[in-house]
């Protein structure tokens, strides 16, 4: 703590992770994450980041479509917002012990929703998507479907979610029929699926 993160000592030279947050490039090198702005980038010059910080435990990232400075990340430390303004981020929590847990179980990988801005899907190395309403701090519901595997990937097709894991299956999870994921509450709470598409 209190030490500048441009001295941390790097494990590896792997940037795992690339998106952009607005105007401004987001990257995940090691356990620092890095904004970049891009507007005053020139050919002839090398950008400086705007941000470093260490996450430690970092896998991923999700700019949000609505607000350039949240970014949703995830990694060793479960799943957290994080504000580029003030370098800040917590993990969501809920008084419901099942939902902090949740919130802190190792995650890989995360997704906003492309049509509400209140809504995220978080992988988690038990094998649970995870979906959570920010404004309420807690989750929607869980979805299994890839049995104790891990998800590594995951992609809205407007309020559809496909997940694909370890186990060589790629699951679609129709959310969108006729129910509004932000208000489905207990409905979402254990949906289960056997077998892949």
């Amino acid at each position: 703590m209190g030490k500048d993160p441009s001295l941390h000592l790097h494990s590896s030279t792997c940037v795992s992770k690339l998106g952009f947050l607005d105007d401004r490039l987001v990257s995940i090198y090691d356990d620092t994450l890095f904004v970049w702005n891009m507007n005053d980038c020139h050919q002839s010059m090398r950008p400086r980041p705007e941000l470093i910080a260490v996450v430690p435990g970092i896998r991923n990232f999700d700019s949000h479509t609505a607000d350039w400075t949240t970014l949703a990340v995830c990694g060793g430390f479960g799943l957290s917002l994080y504000d580029v303004r003030s370098a800040t981020y917590s993990v969501p929590y809920s008084g419901s012990k099942l939902h902090l847990q949740g919130a802190q179980i190792r995650a890989g990988v995360v997704r906003w929703h492309p049509e509400n801005e209140h809504v995220m899907a978080s992988a988690h190395d038990d094998g649970v998507v995870r979906l959570w309403d920010i404004r309420k701090n807690e989750t929607l519901g869980e979805i299994k479907g890839h049995e104790r595997k891990k998800i590594t990937t995951m992609a809205w097709n407007h309020g559809d979610l496909f997940t694909g894991a370890s186990d060589g299956n790629i699951v679609h999870w129709d959310l969108s029929s006729d129910v509004d994921i932000a208000l489905a509450g207990d409905k979402l709470l254990r949906c289960t699926m056997k077998e892949g598409v």
